[in-house]
């Protein structure tokens, strides 16, 4: 084999490997992207998780630290990747015996507030207004809902993705107020 022909294979083999991850790295980057937005998607659903049921259960505890302020708090505390207007949060409070299951609409509800709760938007009641007999041994419910948005694969003109799915997370926490 003279050196030419030599040559011309070696030339040959570097086309094919490069043929071969030019049709390999698309594929391998959208299963990064899609890996990284699966973590993140899991990350803001755990968090959403914990922060509601934070909030429930300091909800539910009638003594004088629990102030509406600090279970607004508490939310924000445990809830620090919920950013942006993407969610809301709704307190329903259910007196003895009645539970969101046999009793519609709650007995006592704050409507649904934007993540991040703030005090002066998200209006709780007092601990004192429902540890009272009425609610006692009742129910406190927590719905929080987020709107989770993935990482636009494409975008177009101006910066507007052409691919941007979301997805509705709602996570339910109940705690006896007791």
């Amino acid at each position: 084999m003279s050196g030419g022909e030599q040559a011309a294979r070696r030339q040959g083999r570097r086309a094919q490997s490069l043929v071969e991850f030019a049709l390999t790295i698309p594929l391998f980057l959208v299963l990064m992207l899609g890996f990284i937005d699966f973590c993140r998607v899991l990350f803001v659903y755990e968090s959403l998780v914990d922060s509601a049921s934070t909030a429930a259960r300091m909800s539910a505890i009638p003594t004088h630290l629990t102030t509406p302020a600090n279970v607004l708090n508490a939310f924000n505390n445990t809830a620090m990747t919920l950013s942006g207007q993407n969610g809301t949060v709704t307190y329903n409070f259910f007196k003895s015996g009645h539970t969101p299951e046999n009793t519609s609409p709650p007995d006592l509800t704050t409507g649904a507030c934007a993540v991040p709760l703030a005090t002066g938007t998200c209006t709780l009641p007092t601990t004192s207004s429902y540890t009272t007999a009425l609610y006692a041994q009742g129910v406190v419910q927590v719905v929080a809902t987020y709107t989770f948005y993935y990482l636009p694969l494409f975008t177009g003109p101006f910066g507007v993705g052409l691919l941007n799915p979301s997805s509705q997370f709602t996570y339910t926490a109940m705690a006896y107020i007791g």
